[in-house]
């Protein structure tokens, strides 16, 4: 929430004019998405999403519900930089991270100057980066811990991680972003620190257990730098039209 100046607007189907039997229809379809605006504003999200008619709405309202693989769906049926950079951070959210840097670069193609959707690709980027080095990282502090009985430079438990050493973008490329093991990146200082706070056998399985907590704490840190918030611009630009057809009926 905090970030929401990224925020690229979306833009409504505006309307155009009607003859006068379609006046009717037109009072309808505003209904229906008066009535969507408000369940959003009520932050009921999911019910709004089953009552817009217009589909960056409903993909706005399932965005904020949590239905981030229903959002990208309905995104991906527009082809504007915004249906594409708004796409990208529902991909995110829903942390298929190779793709929504996909969406991001499709945005940044139709649109060069959107800083929004590059400072996000560059985000997941780098999530995606520090994922990628961590596998060796924690490998190299089991090694550590396992180094007593056997010479050091034999390392037979880098030939289950392959490598000590952290893979490189292009090696990792065509690994599946929503991986469980590749799932978030944890602090590397912290889990050195925890590694030498707990050094009982009596907990080890706590000790086993804390990098994969902190791997989602950071990946919660990194998820909330995404806007978490689509349709706020949207919302003022619906609050417009919606003045403008009632002016027009006066």
């Amino acid at each position: 929430a905090g970030r929401r100046g990224w925020l690229f607007c979306l833009p409504l189907l505006l309307l155009q004019p009607q003859p006068a039997n379609a006046v009717e229809f037109d009072d309808l379809w505003l209904r229906r998405d008066q009535q969507g605006q408000r369940l959003l504003e009520a932050e009921q999200p999911a019910k709004a999403a089953e009552r817009f008619i217009d589909r960056r709405w409903q993909a706005t309202a399932r965005y904020q519900a949590g239905d981030y693989a229903g959002a990208a769906a309905l995104f991906a049926e527009g082809d504007t930089a915004a249906d594409h950079y708004n796409r990208g951070n529902a991909l995110a959210r829903g942390e298929a991270f190779e793709a929504a840097i996909e969406a991001y670069d499709q945005a940044l193609e139709l649109q060069p100057d959107l800083q929004a959707a590059r400072r996000n690709k560059t985000l997941i980027e780098e999530l995606l980066r520090r994922q990628q080095e961590q596998p060796g990282q924690q490998q190299d502090k089991q090694d550590e811990q396992t180094e007593e009985p056997l010479p050091q430079p034999e390392q037979p438990q880098s030939q289950q991680s392959g490598s000590a050493s952290s893979p490189s973008p292009e090696e990792a490329q065509g690994e599946p972003a929503n991986q469980a093991s590749g799932a978030s990146q944890p602090s590397t200082t912290e889990a050195e620190k925890d590694s030498e706070e707990v050094e009982a056998p009596t907990v080890q399985a706590q000790h086993e257990a804390l990098p994969e907590q902190e791997r989602q704490q950071a990946m919660e840190q990194w998820l909330r730098q995404i806007p978490d918030d689509p349709g706020e611009l949207l919302r003022r630009k619906f609050l417009y039209e919606q003045r403008k057809h009632q002016e027009t009926n006066r």
